[in-house]
């Protein structure tokens, strides 16, 4: 299941396509049918501050600064984007235990930049968003 919602913000990730995943709140709205708001989270495999190069590259009037050295994140913005875009590298090496390392079952998806792919969930993130549940993907 790809949300139709987010067609337009995954166009513009092109440049960073290759282990690139849509997460966090964008995502689960875009799944509910809601829009998908001011920014797009994006967890990458490698580099974020290399993403976020290529996206400037890519869109000459866009900027980018570091968000959170803790974290590695960088933020992309620009007149030309319709969101700003934060990018992280996956958290923990791997896409499996960043998506462990989030809070609840519903913000733990991934949408593959690269088209035609389906939502990863491993903690049954879709099941709890048609049930409207709420649950942590570990302990508290």
């Amino acid at each position: 299941m790809r949300p139709a919602g987010l067609d337009q913000q995954i166009s513009t990730l092109a440049p960073i396509e290759d282990e690139a995943w849509v997460v966090g709140g964008s995502l689960r709205d875009a799944l509910l049918g809601r829009p998908a708001g001011a920014d797009l989270d994006i967890a990458v495999a490698g580099d974020a501050e290399a993403a976020a190069r290529a996206l400037c590259a890519a869109h000459p009037r866009a900027n980018r600064f570091p968000l959170s050295r803790a974290f590695g994140a960088w933020r992309v913005q620009g007149p030309e984007l319709p969101f700003q875009i934060d990018i992280t590298p996956l958290q923990g090496g791997s896409l499996a235990e960043d998506l462990s390392r989030r809070d609840l079952t519903v913000n733990a998806l991934a949408l593959p930049v690269v088209r035609e792919r389906p939502v990863v969930d491993l903690h049954g993130g879709l099941a709890d968003l048609a049930a409207r549940r709420l649950r942590h993907t570990r302990p508290p």
